[in-house]
């Protein structure tokens, strides 16, 4: 009796699963694999050309979106991760990189570093010509009286930038820099905050003029041995 019960139930299964195919005995089709998304570098960097140019060169509207073609791969990766954890904040820039993993964003960062991207040409000036030399002064030698090093002491004696973390500073708008500036009175206590600060708003004027008045040179940046301060 029981194995009359046995092949019943049995029967009754493989009927349901042909019920289920339309097909007489015929077994329930595998699930078909879901097309896979390209996920090419192409079009992981179509959304940064976008604003920043196919080499990095920079532009947009007002000069915010600043040139990353050629700056050391430490520094843009470090900043795509300041970006997606919320250390950075710029609502565009948070939208783009809040999902894309770390491997990504080191391919972004190595492709932008290895572009040489056409020097940008050198902006007109808005201030005096005293004002700019008092710019450049502060930028090649700082000012030892107020505790002020010379941009160069971190950025490279051509302000290109130093591997792996310190960014270039020639050829960025003078509004960026000026932004830049503001924002790192806001950070936490660190070098950046403090160099901020204690620059007055005159000094900081004349710098963001002699940086962006400079024209930029085709080049490398250095590289120093060990870690360098994420400036």
């Amino acid at each position: 009796m029981r194995g009359v019960v046995l092949l019943a139930l049995l029967a009754l299964g493989v009927s349901d699963a042909a019920l289920a195919s339309g097909k007489p005995g015929a077994r329930p089709a595998p699930a078909t694999e879901q097309p896979k998304v390209s996920t090419s570098l192409r079009q992981r960097i179509a959304g940064c050309i976008a604003c920043h140019g196919p080499y990095g060169q920079g532009g947009g509207s007002g000069g915010f979106a600043p040139r990353i073609g050629g700056k050391p791969a430490g520094y843009l990766y470090h900043q795509l991760q300041n970006f997606r954890d919320g250390r950075r904040v710029y609502p565009l820039m948070t939208w783009m990189v809040q999902y894309l993993p770390d491997p990504y964003m080191k391919e972004i960062a190595q492709y932008f570093s290895d572009q040489s991207p056409p020097p940008p040409a050198p902006q007109t000036p808005m201030v005096t010509v005293a004002t700019l030399d008092t710019g450049r002064k502060l930028a090649t030698m700082g000012d030892p009286a107020r505790g002020l090093p010379a941009c160069m002491a971190c950025h490279g004696s051509s302000l290109m930038g130093v591997q792996p973390d310190v960014p270039g500073l020639i050829g960025l708008s003078n509004d960026y820099i000026s932004a830049q500036l503001g924002a790192f009175k806001q950070a936490p206590a660190g070098p950046r905050r403090r160099i901020a600060c204690t620059r007055s708003p005159p000094s900081s004027m004349v710098l963001k003029s002699a940086r962006s008045r400079r024209g930029c040179r085709r080049g490398r940046f250095p590289r120093v041995p060990g870690p360098s301060p994420l400036v």
